[in-house]
């Protein structure tokens, strides 16, 4: 594969993505101001997690990829194929046509005519394919590209690793649970043999309110999730939607969370857990890095969220699924 094939992927992926990401933040509105569950809105996340990793995929009638226009977008990859530079347009049905694609030169349809013309260049009485976008500018920035992913995959792990720095005098408290003097907030670590890990002198009901909620990102599988859409971040790191995206993730996965474990509580536990929520909002804030925390995202929004929360109708959960 050369660096034009490799540049046209990416491109693909990253303008898939970004397009897949508008219409799931659009439809992640709308959900909300049904108050469809938040969980809902997480999982729709995965289809532009795949949209940025992936670049294939799979069709469906019902998908805005099936609509030609997009298709035939994607398909001519027009932004690596782009022409560059000064060239002579050589229509089909000549002998130099014929002479223009055997040097090289791709066919293009000349929109609204039944021709193709190739674009070349005349040096010293021979016929060369004209530059294009990716196969002039693909070298140079397939190398810039994988230079600012690999300094964005660096500099995640090395916050990383200086958070479990920072919490390596942590002592275990029970099974999975770790607590001391070091931990700043609660979070999860770690994704073979994932911890929790809790402030010293958190007691009574608002450390079980916030061991509920890490288990329960936990059981749900959130933090691979997130650490998934952390490399798609570090893969397309000069995208802006793509770092929109992540931090609307964020949003949905604590909300989720959240709605979760109070969809049994009763007022006066709701109430408790808002408070634990407002007070670990508080402390200083972690650095946005691969573990979840209890206070990691805004904690006015989560509070009012929790404090506004109805268990949402069987036919509005219907309804959230059958427009994913």
């Amino acid at each position: 594969m050369n660096w034009a094939s490799i540049f046209r992927v990416l491109m693909t992926l990253t303008l898939q993505g970004s397009v897949a990401l508008v219409l799931v933040a659009l439809l992640n509105f709308i959900l909300g101001l049904f108050k469809a569950p938040r969980r809902v809105c997480a999982l729709l996340w995965s289809v532009v997690l795949l949209r940025f990793l992936i670049p294939f995929g799979f069709t469906s009638p019902f998908s805005l990829y099936a609509l030609q226009p997009v298709r035939q977008y994607f398909t001519e990859s027009r932004v690596t194929d782009s022409l560059v530079g000064d060239y002579e347009a050589i229509v089909s049905g000549t002998p130099e046509f014929e002479y223009a694609v055997a040097a090289g030169a791709q066919p293009r349809r000349i929109r609204g005519l039944d021709l193709e013309y190739a674009a070349v260049v005349r040096q010293d009485g021979k016929l060369y394919p004209a530059r294009t976008l990716g196969g002039t500018y693909a070298p140079l920035l397939v190398r810039l590209w994988l230079g600012g992913a690999a300094f964005c995959l660096a500099a995640g792990l090395a916050r990383y690793g200086l958070l479990r720095r920072r919490v390596r005098f942590a002592y275990k408290a029970e099974a999975g649970v770790y607590t001391g003097a070091c931990v700043a907030a609660p979070f999860v670590l770690g994704f073979l043999r994932p911890r929790i890990y809790l402030p010293a002198g958190l007691s009574g009901p608002e450390r079980e309110y916030i061991l509920l909620h890490e288990r329960t990102h936990l059981r749900r599988g959130d933090p691979w999730f997130k650490l998934a859409f952390s490399l798609a971040v570090c893969l397309h790191w000069w995208n802006p939607w793509v770092w929109m995206g992540y931090k609307c993730l964020l949003s949905d996965i604590e909300a989720a969370c959240d709605q979760a474990v109070i969809r049994t509580f009763g007022r006066e536990d709701t109430a408790r857990y808002a408070e634990a929520l407002l007070h670990l909002g508080r402390r200083t804030p972690l650095p946005a890095v691969l573990p979840l925390a209890f206070g990691e995202e805004d904690a006015k929004h989560r509070i009012r969220g929790v404090l506004t929360y109805k268990k949402p109708a069987f036919w509005l959960v219907l309804a959230a699924a059958a427009a994913c």
